[in-house]
């Protein structure tokens, strides 16, 4: 309760996510954003095969949508999983509309330090790398006992 307290979580922050594709999917599918404090609104794509479609409870709106949803519901934080060409103008325009903070999944390093958006650039390879560190580490222990 008090960790949560001091790290923002019961604050009922609101979020969207950018980009309905795999990653995407795995998300809203599997990740759980109310026990991280988040209300997660809706996914946003620009494939009409996936516009009204529900995954995880979420339904996907047109990417089309966008800008007004933003002005009507004004959303916290914007997770993207979008391609990563289209990353940095799609970030801009995020926070041009008010969007406070980004989850950037989408490979590209963001940087909006300059705009006050805090982004916390996600790379699954790093997590991967940490893993395979730990494994020869622990292969080097077990060795080590014999």
């Amino acid at each position: 309760e008090e960790l949560g307290a001091i790290m923002g979580l019961r604050t009922g922050r609101t979020a969207i996510l950018l980009g309905a594709g795999n990653l995407g999917r795995a998300l809203l599918n599997n990740f759980n954003f109310s026990a991280s404090g988040f209300e997660l609104l809706c996914a946003f794509d620009a494939n009409p095969q996936l516009i009204g479609q529900r995954f995880g409870g979420h339904e996907v709106r047109s990417a089309d949508t966008l800008a007004e949803f933003i002005e009507r519901n004004k959303p916290d934080v914007a997770v993207l999983t979008i391609p990563r060409g289209d990353a940095p103008r799609i970030a801009h325009g995020l926070v041009e509309r008010g969007i406070r903070g980004l989850w950037n999944f989408t490979g590209e390093d963001l940087h909006l330090e300059g705009l006050g958006v805090p982004v916390e650039n996600v790379h699954l390879s790093d997590s991967l790398m940490t893993l395979c560190h730990l494994v020869g580490a622990a292969d080097e222990g077990r060795e080590q006992n014999l």
